[in-house]
């Protein structure tokens, strides 16, 4: 009974200390909805968000909360070069981990 309480005990401790992450596709079509993967710190009030590359500190244009398993978020519908960031649940909202992410105009031609 004692190991079965000892493992239990790491099991959880270990989950609680995974560092946070972000995993999401390198490139996307401006406007669509990607799906990604967030780890946080189990506050359910930290979220992910997608800004411009070099975005100050703290700012957020679009974003979704943190839960468990995939994540859908929209993207700016503007092509270029943007960041995910997984931020803090309160103000300023300090980023906890940050990927970039190219945005791809998309491509259509009319033939008469």
């Amino acid at each position: 009974m004692r190991s079965i309480l000892l493992a239990l005990l790491v099991l959880t401790s270990s989950a609680a200390l995974a560092a946070p992450s972000l995993t999401a596709a390198d490139t996307a079509a401006a406007g669509s909805t990607i799906s990604l993967k967030a780890v946080g710190t189990g506050d359910p009030r930290e979220f992910v968000t997608v800004v411009a590359k070099g975005a100050r500190e703290g700012s957020y244009q679009a974003y979704v909360y943190v839960t468990p398993g995939e994540l859908k978020l929209v993207m700016p519908a503007a092509p270029g070069d943007y960041e995910l960031r997984l931020c803090e649940a309160n103000s300023p909202y300090k980023t906890m981990a940050m990927r970039p992410i190219k945005l791809i105009g998309a491509s259509a031609s009319v033939n008469a």
